[in-house]
């Protein structure tokens, strides 16, 4: 596995590189078909949006202690 992440790595930066010089931008011949969804991964900050939150305040945990309590 390692391997192919390092040879995807490779192409990727190879391509980058290509693109980057001038005039070969258009060039479809030497278009690699998974790089733009690799320098999006590569590129994009990714934000992080839970779907909830879960408090961990101090009175949470001392209400947690106390029903504890008064099971036994």
């Amino acid at each position: 596995v390692i391997g192919k992440i390092k040879k995807l790595r490779q192409k990727y930066k190879s391509v980058k590189d290509q693109k980057n010089k001038s005039g070969n931008s258009a060039n479809p011949k030497k278009e690699w078909k998974f790089f733009q969804e690799i320098d999006k991964f590569m590129y994009t900050k990714h934000n992080i949006n839970p779907p909830s939150l879960i408090d961990t305040s101090a009175d949470s945990v001392e209400t947690e202690h106390e029903n504890v309590d008064d099971n036994f």
